[in-house]
Formats: C-alpha cells, structure tokens, sequence
C-alpha cells in the first residue's frame, strides 16, 4: 500500500468535516528520492490554474511560491508534502512562510523530529489495503469493472 494512497484517505477522513477551513486550498505535492524545487513550485502555480511560471533560480521559486499562497491564502492552507525522504529537510524548510492558517504535513518514511511530533503510522495489511484500493477506485459487488486479484495484490 502506497504511503500517499493512505495519506489520502488519513486526509479525506480528518479534513472532511472541517473542508470548509481550507476550502480548496489543499495542495499535494510529491517531493520523491530527487527532488526539484523549481517543478514542484510550478506544480502548485497549476494546481491553482495559473500558467507555469519560469524561475531563474531556486530563490526565486520560492520567493513567487509566498508570493502565490499570500494571494490565495484568504482561505486556510495545508500545504501537503509527499514522499519526502531523508535529507530533504532543508527542502521541507524553504516551504515554511510565516502566515496564519498555513500547515504543512509531511508524509515519509522516517521520522522529522525538527518539524514536531511524528505521527507513525504502521503499513496496512493485505486485506485493509485491498478494502482501501476498492474504496477509492469506488468498486463494489455492482461495480461493471473488477480488475484481476493479482493485480490488485501488487
């Protein structure tokens, strides 16, 4: 079971009720093993329909990124970083601005102490994480489409 796909559904049971606090201001960046700053700023100028900007350096990504979430930040904003792995936190850092109502939730594998508490989440058995793929992908006993068990499995 993917660490997103359950980050996801962590999200979508907590945030729920209170979606009206971030209003569509929930962003999911995947960060991965090789991050590149420049293209997940850009991927956030998208995820809120704007064209994709040039940056002529790192600095200036993150400079037009605060200039971004102070313009949409009327709303709360829960900024989430998926995939992170050791060694980016000095990513992790450049995305902290000094707003109200901004959060940043970090999914990886190891533990962030220098963020705050870590939640650890133990790995989903089979049987939870086939449950979990047939909610999302919204199949059921009527469902027209059930993809073969081992594949399902993988």
């Amino acid at each position: 079971m993917e660490l997103w796909t359950l980050c996801s559904f962590i999200l979508s049971s907590f945030f729920y009720s209170n979606l009206g606090k971030f209003g569509g201001n929930i962003f999911f960046v995947t960060v991965s093993k090789t991050p590149n700053l420049k293209n997940i700023v850009r991927t956030l100028f998208e995820h809120c329909g704007l064209r994709e900007p040039k940056f002529h350096s790192n600095e200036d990504a993150i400079n037009r990124l605060g200039l971004l979430l102070r313009q949409v930040g009327r709303n709360p904003i829960l900024l989430v970083l998926d995939d992170v792995w050791p060694g980016s936190e000095g990513l992790v850092e450049k995305f902290k601005f000094q707003m109200s109502d901004y959060k940043i939730l970090v999914t990886s594998r190891v533990a962030f102490r220098r963020f705050g508490t870590p939640f650890q989440l133990d790995p989903l058995d089979l049987d939870h994480a086939v449950s979990l793929f047939h909610h999302f992908a919204q199949l059921n006993h009527n469902s027209s489409y059930m993809p073969d068990k081992n594949l399902v499995r993988e």
